[in-house]
């Protein structure tokens, strides 16, 4: 992520089986699993949230750090929306403010708006 100090950052890892994996920049000893089956992810510009696509289903984790306090609580903090319509291979280019933009594997480009308020 970009926000905060480098004690507060965070950074993502997508492996190559696509688990997202979430640990902290300076405490590299704790890392929790966020997600299986992901294609793409990128975190917001201005928030600490971090959005992904998984199942052609477009993923938003509102408050990701949230797995380092209690993993159970990752469920709260979660918005799923279809995103059937990206297809197979489908790239997140830009996550920026409540808006995001998919690339899909023919070229052309996707927009969604998500909320940064769970429901």
């Amino acid at each position: 992520n970009q926000q905060g100090t480098g004690a507060d950052r965070k950074i993502a890892i997508l492996d190559k089986n696509k688990d997202l994996y979430l640990t902290k920049a300076m405490q590299a000893d704790r890392t929790e699993k966020l997600g299986a089956m992901v294609d793409s992810f990128a975190w917001n510009d201005s928030t600490d949230m971090l959005i992904a696509l998984s199942d052609e289903k477009l993923v938003i984790f509102i408050f990701p750090s949230v797995v380092f306090v209690d993993k159970d609580l990752l469920g709260k903090t979660l918005q799923t929306k279809p995103c059937t319509d990206a297809g197979k291979y489908a790239q997140i280019i830009a996550f920026y403010g409540s808006n995001c933009l998919i690339r899909k594997a023919d070229g052309a480009d996707l927009a969604m708006v998500t909320t940064p308020y769970p429901q």
